[in-house]
């Protein structure tokens, strides 16, 4: 292993770490105390271009389709954390991966109740595994992500969804290649039941 390997596989056991400290409904990671229940929630949509650039090839990614799920904790009057993974199409170099993410994420929400309509301005840092693909073996990735989610209330526990953001992996690959997938934007719809 590459010292270049070696530092990105201590970066990602370290952000697994964080990860799975801090996904449990208490956040005992944090020094609020959990404000109510969990929300859980689907979503689909298109992953945009990308850049898709390894140590022997540099290209723009296909438009694919992204799929995800995501359980949130309120730990402040306006703060949630949870868990979201996502399910990445990439289509590049004549080959089609499935980028499979699971992140820690960080939601404000801004709501208006008169209105039934929510702001949610989000992040998440997370850990992405794409299966061997044309001539890469299995990579492992830093990802990160960056949305403005909008919830528009269908009944006092049911949601409708909309999302825009930005998705990178800017570190990830193998034990013989680096390689750096984003940015990409992506647009989903989506359900809170």
């Amino acid at each position: 292993m590459t010292p270049n390997h070696r530092s990105r596989a201590t970066i990602i056991f370290l952000v697994i770490i964080f990860l799975l400290g801090s996904s449990s409904p208490a956040m005992a990671i944090f020094p609020w105390e959990s404000k109510g229940s969990g929300t859980f929630g689907m979503k689909g949509g298109i992953l945009g271009r990308a850049n898709f650039v390894t140590t022997q090839d540099s290209t723009n990614t296909k438009i694919g389709a992204s799929f995800g799920l995501f359980v949130d904790f309120p730990v402040a009057r306006k703060v949630k954390t949870g868990i979201s993974f996502d399910l990445f199409n990439i289509i590049a170099l004549g080959n089609t991966g499935y980028l499979v993410d699971g992140s820690w994420t960080l939601k404000y929400v801004q709501s208006w109740p008169h209105t039934g309509i929510a702001l949610k301005p989000s992040a998440s840092i997370g850990v992405g595994l794409m299966p061997k693909t044309g001539y890469m073996k299995d990579t492992i990735y830093l990802t990160t992500k960056a949305w403005l989610e909008f919830h528009f209330l269908l009944s006092r526990n049911r949601a409708f969804l909309f999302e825009v953001g930005v998705f990178n992996a800017p570190n990830g690959g193998d034990s013989e290649i680096d390689v750096k997938i984003g940015p990409a934007i992506f647009v989903r719809v989506g359900y809170v039941p």
